[in-house]
């Protein structure tokens, strides 16, 4: 890999000679003013004559040839590739976009480049500028140091060359381009692996207060992940200790209720006031519009499918009364009365739903819905997660999504029912809101 050391270069030519023998670099690439810049830095790198001039530690100034000839670099010094012409200094954007397209066209040209970004000489703005460009492309930060008899500039007796952490703004850059982009589609696991990543590739060199907070980061998405696997009770234990409680408290509300129709799940019983029953369909669908929202249709669709055959079986335990030892998962379905309920396909559950349900709610809504629902049974049977292999489309998802929310809603608006708090997406980008992303935002500041 070759090293590329990218040089601003401003009214002292001593800096650029320090950094670039310090560096010792396969190739030096110049970011000098260019006219109409009144007093152009051009001439220092390659000027006729003598045009640098150099103050001595006596006072006494020497003028000598322009920099690539003192830096031994006329065989091997391309004005195309090696210098970046600023033609006006106080421009920031102008600035940065010539330095980034030069780099990028430098990535682009073949060969692998580690670049590094000597921000010392120029103007301010030509130095924000290298370094906005060098926090983009990861590339290496440095400065010369020297001492100073103003705040304007270095003088011209460098002493050394200092390397400068810029991971703090790599994760402050990875927060505010990449988390939001995969938050929006709560792609949990991708958005902590960045922040792991990043926890590891800047080790010791995060303080710890940051690196805290990008460990507190990190669980919050692993338990919104843990949530996401459905491994409901370890994703509210761990929450409830986290500042998800005190920043989501109707999330935890909504995670407590899911949990308790999880558990109802294998008695016969409800406690009126705490949760409906029906709260793990609810979430089973929410679940099933995350997956569709990313576009995966298969995923989503095999998660509705779900939600409707748990919904026909919950409906059969709370509102037509099972005993106490029915056991879907083992075809052992009786109601109180003694009959037996099919436990076999989804079609023959809703069947036989259609000729029992004495309380005429689920399976008039049902018929309404036969067509759509059909189709939801033939498009997860064909699709790549049941027996198929063709793909479910967004419209076929969309439509199925739609039709067993229904459903659901029909159940929960009859007579008897009390939805108490609406079911809680999980939250997205609103997770950067959380006290320990704000403490990574604000790194840089």
């Amino acid at each position: 890999m070759s090293q590329v050391l990218l040089v601003t270069v401003g009214g002292s030519p001593e800096p650029v000679l320090h950094t670039v023998r310090n560096h010792n670099p396969d190739e030096v690439i110049f970011i000098p003013s260019v006219k109409p810049t009144l007093r152009p830095s051009l001439d220092q790198v390659v000027g006729e004559g003598t045009p640098c001039r150099h103050e001595l530690p006596n006072g006494v100034v020497e003028i000598r040839p322009n920099l690539v000839v003192q830096l031994g670099l006329q065989e091997r010094f391309d004005p195309e590739r090696h210098l970046i012409g600023i033609p006006d200094p106080d421009n920031l954007g102008d600035c940065y976009r010539r330095i980034r397209s030069a780099c990028r066209n430098l990535q682009g040209s073949g060969g692998r480049h580690h670049l590094i970004g000597d921000y010392t000489g120029g103007t301010k703005t030509m130095s924000t500028a290298l370094v906005m460009a060098c926090v983009e492309l990861d590339a290496e930060l440095s400065l010369v140091t020297g001492p100073r008899d103003n705040l304007s500039k270095v003088t011209n007796q460098s002493e050394g060359t200092r390397a400068i952490d810029i991971g703090p703004i790599r994760a402050v850059r990875v927060l505010q381009e990449r988390l939001p982009e995969l938050l929006a589609v709560h792609a949990y696991d991708q958005a902590a692996l960045s922040i792991g990543l990043l926890r590891t590739s800047l080790g010791e060199s995060l303080p710890p207060w940051a690196a805290d907070a990008a460990d507190q980061l990190l669980e919050s998405l692993n338990i919104m992940d843990t949530w996401e696997r459905f491994r409901w009770n370890d994703a509210l234990v761990r929450a409830k200790r986290t500042t998800l409680a005190t920043c989501f408290p109707e999330l935890i509300e909504w995670w407590e209720r899911v949990w308790v129709s999880r558990s109802w799940l294998k008695t016969s019983s409800i406690d009126i006031g705490i949760a409906t029953g029906y709260e793990l369909v609810q979430d089973l669908l929410l679940n099933a519009d995350r997956k569709g929202s990313r576009g995966l249709y298969d995923d989503a669709v095999a998660r509705i499918y779900r939600a409707l055959e748990l919904l026909g079986q919950s409906y059969v335990q709370f509102e037509l009364g099972t005993t106490e030892n029915s056991a879907w998962n083992r075809g052992q379905c009786f109601l109180k009365t003694g009959e037996q309920v099919p436990t076999g396909s989804l079609k023959e559950l809703y069947d036989w739903l259609e000729r029992n349900d004495t309380k005429h709610v689920l399976a008039p809504q049902y018929l309404r819905q036969r067509d759509r629902l059909s189709q939801l049974r033939h498009a997860r049977n064909q699709s790549l997660m049941a027996h198929g292999l063709i793909p479910v489309k967004k419209d076929q998802w969309r439509s199925f999504q739609d039709g067993v929310e229904q459903l659901v809603d029909a159940v929960l608006n009859s007579p008897g029912f009390s939805q108490g708090l609406p079911p809680q997406q999980l939250p997205g980008t609103a997770l950067l809101q959380l006290p320990e992303a704000q403490v990574l935002l604000g790194m840089a500041g």
